[in-house]
């Protein structure tokens, strides 16, 4: 009986230990396999990872590759811009150097950066350089003899023997039917050396598009390079979302950054290109590992996030790249097509309407007036929201067929159907129109204007480069008068032309002095004991002799940034003038750009005190619309000439909608009459009853009347019965010569004397 419980317990306890053993055995299976798993799992994790950052690395790499042939397509877009045209082939024929800095080499240095500018004869000489000379430029024989394969294949001759990026440029559509004999236009461009360092070298034929007398047998070329230079590099990465990008070009190199061998189309080694890779797996694997290292049954799941973040990174990489293009054709501020897009949308409308599948389109570019006062008075965060706020209204007011784009900085163009003669002036009403109410910018009431040019499409010479062109042209002639449309004819071409020299000799005097003279006009009191005056008035004379009117020379000024300068060349020589003079005051007319200058009270109080004049004797004369132009700091501004010292006049009164608001509102010392009010006065009793009406408000607020244009006897004696301070006119004196001025003082003396005695 006792035996078979022991055994019966033994046998327990051999089923124990099996089960045990059998357990443990389980146990270390499960723990090998868990073992197993978690290295198999982390040999996948990490090589998933290092496969994810050769993939975005390989990713980088051919967004490096295709960001530069998008610069080199560029690079043949922007010489297009100036090589296809008809003016360009006449002067470079004619070697016409001013025009050629203006409308090449700088044109094409300036607007897009290009670093050098060559153009060559038809026996493939230089004829022109810009700049000309540079310190970092390459030796000219070098640059020729890299650029050579190019301008063989441009004359017709052999291929060149090397890798091709300009293809989609080659074979665009674009370029077929433009030129004035219907042929292609030829033009080659590579990634080259040049003396050890990456350049890119485009030669492009300068062709005429309609004027066939211009056509050679072998045309010139020009030649644009553009050096691959660290900031360019960098800029290049940064367009496609690559950082650090540079070239390497020693030995050595970080193991953790993105490399790639860097060769010139030719098979030159140029270096390395490196860059910041973006290794989308670092993360992962910090995150991956602990979780292996508690459990496998972590595996799994880590195995899920591993997949869940693969596919998230390959998805942001390719929205990355998709988001990247959208954004090279879209403007980040207002979110409207971008000038690259422009010539795309108004060459398919071309295309549509030369095929009879659509209507003649016309193109409009919209420039907004008075633009730059806004980024001065309020900021330029003020200004984005300006052109958000223009954006918004010219969309909401468009129709549907209409395409509306900003071109950049304060320049809109829309482009649009036009169905009759009628259309081009109706666009521009409905245009102008949409600015008669002002904008509501960060508490400001913004009132501006809008400039307009419109160019409709012609049969035979209407190309997108041509009519972007034609519509520049007609906005420029509209600019001259603020607020006002232009649409082109082929006569604005010349006028155009005549401004562009008018403004490089204008530059040039202004730095020399050669040609600019100032005349005084005296400003005589109607009662003897008052202080005589004069005004200062600014005159041009070319070196051809012909002078050119105040009415011509300062808009030109204005539109082509050079009023300011010019306006500081008038102080300075009316300041040197009064200095020779007894006591007499100068009056010097102020333009809008020098009163938005903060700096301005400065400046006059330094001329002043350098010229030894007390700002006693100068009076400022301003007109309505230096107020309406500056009216944001224009209290301020009044108020810190006064206390300097100097006395405003408010010109050209009567002439303005809101002149009585500004006579309470800024403190004037005197009121000049406009000439029309006195022109014919003493035939118009009506045109009396306002001179006498505006005198008397001008003396009732304390003021000098000065009535301008007097030109008969008759006129003198209303106006001093109008109750006018002092008479300025022809019938006065015409404008004298700085160098007369004291003979003449000394002659009114006498007169005055004689007058006294008797």
């Amino acid at each position: 009986m006792s035996e078979r419980p022991t055994i019966a317990r033994s046998a327990i306890r051999s089923g124990n230990a099996r089960e045990v053993a059998s357990g443990g055995l389980e146990a270390r299976l499960i723990a090998l396999v868990t073992a197993a798993v978690s290295v198999l799992l982390l040999l996948m994790v990490a090589y998933a990872g290092l496969q994810m950052n050769r993939s975005a690395l390989a990713m980088e790499g051919r967004l490096l590759n295709r960001e530069i042939d998008r610069l080199i397509l560029k690079t043949l877009d922007e010489q297009k811009s100036v090589t296809l045209w008809d003016d360009a082939v006449r002067h470079t024929t004619s070697l016409d150097q001013p025009w050629l800095d203006q409308e090449i080499g700088g044109y094409l240095t300036r607007t897009y950066g290009h670093d050098q500018i060559l153009i060559l004869n038809g026996a493939d000489q230089v004829i022109y350089r810009f700049p000309p000379s540079i310190a970092d430029a390459p030796n000219m024989q070098h640059l020729l003899a890299a650029a050579a394969p190019l301008i063989r294949e441009v004359r017709g001759g052999p291929v060149r023997p090397f890798t091709r990026r300009d293809g989609d440029f080659q074979s665009s559509t674009q370029n077929r039917g433009q030129t004035a004999d219907g042929r292609p236009l030829r033009a080659a461009s590579n990634l080259l050396s040049i003396d050890g360092k990456p350049v890119i070298l485009s030669v492009m034929e300068m062709l005429p598009t309609t004027d066939k007398s211009l056509l050679a047998a072998r045309p010139a070329l020009e030649l644009s390079m553009l050096k691959l230079s660290p900031q360019r590099l960098a800029a290049m990465g940064m367009a496609v979302e690559v950082k650090g990008v540079r070239l390497n070009t020693s030995g050595g190199h970080n193991a953790r950054n993105g490399i790639m061998p860097f060769y010139a189309d030719d098979g030159t080694p140029l270096g390395r290109l490196t860059w910041d890779p973006v290794n989308p797996a670092r993360g992962l694997l910090t995150i991956m590992l602990p979780l292996l290292a508690f459990a496998c049954s972590w595996a799994i799941f880590a195995c899920l996030v591993l997949l869940r973040r693969l596919m998230g990174s390959a998805r942001r990489l390719r929205e990355s790249e998709t988001a990247a293009i959208a954004l090279a054709n879209s403007d980040p501020v207002s979110g409207l097509p971008n000038r690259r897009a422009f010539s795309v949308m108004l060459e398919s409308r071309l295309t549509a309407w030369r095929s009879g599948e659509g209507p003649r389109p016309m193109l409009a570019c919209l420039d907004l007036d008075r633009f730059k006062n806004v980024n001065d008075t309020l900021g330029h965060d003020a200004g984005d929201r300006l052109v958000v706020a223009v954006a918004e209204r010219l969309r909401d007011a468009l129709e549907p067929d209409n395409i509306l784009i900003r071109l950049g900085g304060d320049e809109f163009a829309v482009i649009a159907p036009c169905t009759d003669d009628q259309a081009p002036q109706r666009l521009a009403d409905q245009l102008t129109g949409l600015f008669a109410t002002p904008f509501d910018i960060t508490g400001h009431h913004v009132g501006i204007s809008t400039s307009i040019g419109i160019a409709i499409a012609r049969q035979g010479d209407s190309t997108a480069v041509t009519m972007a062109r034609y519509a520049d042209i007609a906005l420029y002639e509209a600019k001259v008068n603020r607020g006002s449309t232009q649409i082109f004819r082929h006569e604005m071409s010349h006028a155009v032309e005549r401004r562009h020299q008018l403004e490089i000799e204008l530059d040039e005097a202004i730095r020399t002095g050669e040609g600019l003279r100032l005349v005084y006009q005296p400003v005589v009191p109607v009662r003897r004991t008052g202080e005589q005056g004069v005004e200062a008035l600014l005159r041009w004379t070319r070196r051809t002799g012909e002078i050119v009117s105040p009415d011509e020379m300062i808009p030109i000024a204005e539109t082509s940034g050079q009023m300011q300068r010019l306006g500081s060349w008038v102080i300075g020589r009316a300041f040197r003038d009064a200095a020779g003079w007894p006591d007499i005051e100068v009056s010097i007319n102020l333009s809008p750009t020098q009163f938005r200058d903060s700096g301005l009270v400065r400046y006059l109080e330094g001329k002043a005190r350098t010229c030894g004049v007390s700002p006693t004797r100068i009076i400022l004369e301003v007109t309505e619309s230096v107020v309406l132009e500056t009216r944001w700091n224009a209290d301020q501004a009044f108020k810190d000439l006064r206390a300097a010292g100097f006395r405003i006049a408010l010109d050209d009164f009567g002439v303005g909608y809101s002149s009585l608001s500004y006579l309470r509102r800024f403190p004037f010392d005197r009121l000049k009459l406009d000439r029309s009010l006195s022109s014919g006065v003493s035939e118009d009793s009506t045109a009396m009853a306002i001179v006498e009406t505006a005198a008397a408000l001008g003396l009732r607020l304390g003021l000098d009347v000065i009535a301008e244009g007097i030109e008969t006897q008759a006129e003198a004696d209303l106006m001093q019965v109008a109750g006018c301070t002092h008479l300025q006119g022809y019938l006065i004196s015409r404008p004298i010569e700085a160098a007369d001025m004291l003979r003449y003082l000394a002659l009114a003396q006498d007169g005055q004397n004689q007058s006294s005695s008797t």
